[in-house]
C-alpha cells in the first residue's frame, strides 16, 4: 500500500518499505505497481523460474499433442479464409530488402543441406528452363482431377528432370502426404 507520503511501498515478501521506483509496473494491481520489490522478484525468478518454465513447457507440449488436429484444422481454415491477405502480406514482405535477403539465405541453406536437395533444385531449374523454351508443354488442367488450373510439376524421379506429372495444388499435396 502507498504510504501517506505516497513515495514508499511495502514489499509483500520482505516487508521492507521501499521507494516506488524499486517496484515494477503491474496493471492488474490497484495502484499499478507490483506487490514485490525488484530484488525479491529477481530472487524468486532465479529460484523458481526454471522449474516453472520447464513444467509450463511440458504442459503446453502435452496440451498441443492432445489438441493437435483441432489446432491444425483451425489454422488451415483461418489461412484459407484469409488467403488473399496472407498472400499480399507475404508478397509485400518478399519485395523488401529484408525479405529478399531472408529468402536467399533460406534457399541457400536448403540447397546446401544435403545432396538430395541439390538434385531437387537443379531438377526444378532444368524443368523451368524447358517450359520457358517450349521443350515441355505445361497443361492447363490437373492430371488427376481434371480441374482447370495452373498445375504444379511433380517429379517421381529427380534423376529425370523432364518426366513430370502435372497436378493441382490439392492433388499434389495429397500425393506428397501419401508418399511420406
Amino acid at each position: 500500500m502507498l504510504s501517506d507520503t505516497g513515495e514508499l511501498l511495502s514489499c509483500k515478501r520482505c516487508n521492507i518499505r521501499k521507494p516506488v521506483s524499486d517496484f515494477t509496473k503491474n496493471s492488474r494491481t490497484q495502484n499499478g505497481l507490483d506487490y514485490y520489490c525488484r530484488s525479491c522478484k529477481k530472487e524468486m525468478y532465479s529460484k523458481y523460474g526454471p522449474v516453472y518454465k520447464t513444467s509450463r513447457i511440458e504442459s503446453r507440449k502435452q496440451w498441443y499433442q492432445e489438441n493437435r488436429d483441432q489446432i491444425l484444422r483451425k489454422a488451415s481454415e483461418s489461412h484459407l479464409k484469409n488467403i488473399e491477405k496472407v498472400r499480399s502480406r507475404v508478397k509485400k514482405y518478399c519485395s523488401t530488402t529484408d525479405g529478399k535477403e531472408k529468402r536467399r539465405k533460406a534457399m541457400n541453406r536448403y540447397y546446401h543441406a544435403n545432396a538430395e536437395n541439390k538434385m531437387k533444385v537443379i531438377c526444378r531449374i532444368v524443368l523451368a528452363r524447358a517450359v520457358r523454351s517450349g521443350k515441355v508443354i505445361k497443361p492447363s488442367a490437373c492430371r488427376d482431377c481434371k480441374t482447370r488450373c495452373c498445375p504444379e510439376a511433380h517429379h517421381n524421379d529427380y534423376s529425370k528432370p523432364l518426366e513430370v506429372i502435372w497436378l493441382c495444388k490439392q492433388c499434389h499435396s495429397a500425393l506428397k502426404r501419401k508418399h511420406q
